[in-house]
């Protein structure tokens, strides 16, 4: 598997909460991005 996007966070950190939202978010959507549109409309139906 490529980890070139992956985010690595240590737990004991001082990275806000929302910080580590708009990270897991923003992963998300590049993701997203990536599939097919067969495969966008089925995440949509979830």
């Amino acid at each position: 598997m490529n980890k070139k996007h992956w985010n690595s966070l240590k737990t004991a950190s001082d990275v806000s909460d929302s910080l580590v939202k708009e990270l897991t978010n923003h992963s998300y959507e590049l993701v997203v991005s990536g599939l097919t549109k067969k495969l966008r409309e089925g995440l949509n139906s979830l």
